[in-house]
């Protein structure tokens, strides 16, 4: 008898247009900038963190013990229930300790309040939402690199969705570079990342994602050892969740395959639809 192993990918992308509902945009040359709200620690000098200095948000410090501390924003949509964001903005980790630590985490859910501070694996959201943790410490989550992670589980933020662990080496991470980061999420739970040029992931399935309210943050921390944070150029847009969602489509079918016997064998399928969406 043969075996198989199916895996089970999705790789239809978001069709149909709808216009944005809430968006938020910053380039940090305006302290005076509303919108958002710092919740900010005092590091050993006396001085705040996260800051907004010389047109850039200033996380992190390159000192030890800091945090947790956030950068929170304002609901961009008056509590209503968002299916669809993208996110974009330059981040910069370094310089550090010759060991970095810990790391940050971009999260959306309606846990995030205007006074929530987290940790480089994000707070606890029981009930519902979305982050990307940036690790840079090995004892930290599964480990240095990037995870995605639904809440739902009532874990802190919650648990790593299939696939979505991508393990990087400290020196990548912390290169004390600016790098373009891009996050979608769409309202077919499909996920999408882009860092530094390279796709992360693409077209990922977010299995308990499904359209809700909440407020965006980003936060962090430094334990025995740091690095600088430095984040510009945020530019983040929603779309509601429509009074009428759309129905789940399969768009294209599995196909066939033949494969070697004891070899594994890869099934497509193409989907859309409002979220959440179960095979």
């Amino acid at each position: 008898m043969c075996k198989f192993m199916f895996r089970l990918l999705a790789v239809s992308l978001l069709s149909g247009a709808t216009a944005f509902a809430g968006s938020f945009t910053s380039d940090f040359s305006n302290p005076s900038q509303t919108g958002y709200t710092l919740n900010q620690g005092t590091d050993l000098g006396g001085n705040s963190y996260p800051v907004v200095t010389n047109s850039h948000l200033l996380l992190l410090y390159n000192e030890a013990s800091l945090g947790p501390i956030s950068f929170v924003l304002d609901d961009l949509d008056s509590g209503l229930p968002i299916d669809t964001f993208t996110a974009s903005f330059q981040l910069q980790i370094g310089p550090g300790t010759s060991t970095p630590a810990d790391g940050i985490a971009f999260v959306f859910g309606p846990a995030i309040t205007s006074t929530t501070v987290f940790s480089e694996e994000g707070p606890y959201m029981s009930s519902g939402g979305v982050g990307v943790c940036f690790v840079t410490y090995a004892g930290d989550g599964p480990g240095i690199g990037v995870n995605v992670r639904v809440a739902g589980d009532g874990s802190q933020l919650g648990g790593i969705v299939p696939g979505g662990y991508l393990p990087m080496a400290s020196s990548t991470m912390v290169d004390s570079q600016m790098h373009n980061v891009t996050i979608q999420v769409k309202r077919n739970g499909m996920f999408s990342m882009a860092w530094n040029g390279q796709v992360l992931f693409t077209n990922l399935f977010l299995p308990n994602w499904s359209p809700i309210n909440g407020q965006f943050a980003i936060g962090g921390r430094t334990g025995g050892l740091s690095q600088e944070v430095l984040i510009n150029n945020l530019v983040i847009t929603t779309t509601e969740q429509p009074a009428s969602p759309a129905a789940p489509t399969v768009t294209s079918q599995p196909q066939n395959v033949t494969v070697a016997e004891g070899a594994s064998a890869s099934f497509a399928v193409g989907f859309d639809g409002e979220a959440p969406l179960t095979f």
